[in-house]
């Protein structure tokens, strides 16, 4: 090891002691609810939250790193690169890589620009909200948000007077939402299709051409009452699983304030679509084949259990893993992002087409002209005489 390595070592170690000290002095972790777990962390007399001074030190770290490779390193770059410099030449034209000449008018100035000041506007009022608010204080255990998550016996909501699960709130929000956004673009969208679609135009032509090729039964007036159906409870169930994402914030009876759960998270709402879409498919059996489809449809009686207990499981599942991490700190800070999306959009895009296709099969079945069995007709059989005479040579 030589001087000079042995004087930088020792520079570094000599920093590293000093931040740790300056650290220990300055920032104090805040006391807590008595339950073992800190409220934030306390920076000049400021408490913040553990994700918001995580942040600070990974852009704090950055810009030391920055500064040290721009002061030391760049300047002895030479000709030949070495192992640094070959590394971070190579991660800067990794980023300056040079868009086709097809994209090179697709972002103008005037949009960079706006983009840049979302960002920074974005970045800015995370680190303001992130010093300004302070977190709620966790006044359940696991246990508790757990089974309420399933039982909906602790936390309620006001609804018209009358205490109901969030999740009976959160369904009629959702139906609210869909019908509004379906008026506005019947009212507003579909008197402007043109025989050239648009964007929009082409999204919801995609949309209403898949759930009615889902239709699969021999009647055509069965198939469009079909696929209305299916579209309907296709963006239901869609946009109330993503509405989790949103996190829409309800205030309980006792004053406490928590995140809208999806409507059919909760086992009513997964019972009522699946007794809902086994009376549809009933009476696509009543249309196609009278009063035989309704015994047609009777041999599946387990298909209302297993299409409300495959959702509702689904969905439940995705909660009660985004609760615990959310719960547990030390998870808290990157694994959300990959748990909502694994158990939220992946469960909201699978699930809208499960149910879906499971509707259009049973209906098609249950539906379908059953040829008529043919009788077979019984041949009576003639009595033999036992007294045959065998003429003379047949026996040879």
């Amino acid at each position: 090891m030589k001087n000079r390595s042995r004087v930088i070592g020792l520079s570094f170690f000599a920093v590293w002691i000093l931040l740790a000290a300056i650290g220990a002095y300055v920032i104090k972790w805040a006391p807590g609810n008595g339950s073992g777990d800190a409220a934030g962390i306390r920076i000049f007399g400021i408490t913040v939250g553990p994700a918001a001074f995580v942040g600070f030190l990974i852009v704090l770290a950055i810009l030391i790193i920055a500064v040290c490779i721009r002061l030391f390193a760049v300047p002895k770059f030479g000709y030949v690169p070495g192992r640094l410099q070959a590394f971070l030449e190579g991660t800067v034209n990794f980023f300056k890589r040079k868009p086709r000449k097809k994209r090179e008018n697709l972002m103008t100035p005037k949009v960079k620009r706006i983009s840049i000041i979302v960002c920074a506007v974005w970045i800015i009022g995370s680190l303001i909200g992130t010093i300004v608010f302070k977190g709620i204080e966790k006044e359940e255990s696991l246990a508790v948000m757990m089974r309420d998550a399933v039982m909906h016996d602790v936390n309620k909501v006001n609804f018209f007077g009358l205490a109901v699960n969030p999740s009976v709130l959160s369904g009629f929000i959702v139906t609210i939402a869909i019908l509004v956004i379906a008026l506005i673009l019947r009212i507003f969208v579909v008197p402007r299709f043109k025989l050239v679609p648009g964007k929009v135009q082409l999204v919801i032509e995609m949309l209403v051409s898949f759930f009615s090729g889902q239709a699969h039964t021999r009647l055509k007036k069965l198939n469009h009452f079909l696929g209305a159906y299916m579209m309907a409870a296709g963006c239901f169930i869609f946009i109330g699983t993503i509405s989790e994402l949103f996190g829409i914030q309800l205030v309980t009876t006792t004053g406490s304030s928590i995140a809208m759960p999806a409507p059919v998270s909760d086992i009513n709402c997964a019972i009522c679509y699946g007794v809902m879409s086994y009376l549809v498919i009933m009476a696509c059996g009543i249309i196609g084949n009278g009063i035989k489809g309704v015994g047609y449809t009777l041999k599946e009686f387990s298909l209302p259990i297993s299409m409300s207990f495959r959702l509702f499981g689904a969905l439940l599942s995705g909660l009660l893993v985004t609760e615990l991490v959310y719960f547990v700190i030390m998870l808290s800070y990157v694994l959300p992002v990959l748990v909502g999306i694994l158990f939220t959009c992946i469960h909201a895009i699978m699930q809208t087409y499960i149910i879906c296709m499971l509707v259009s099969m049973y209906s098609a079945e249950v539906s379908e002209l059953k040829p008529k069995k043919e009788k077979k007709k019984k041949v009576k059989k003639s009595k033999k005489n036992k007294n045959i005479q065998i003429p003379t040579g047949a026996e040879a």
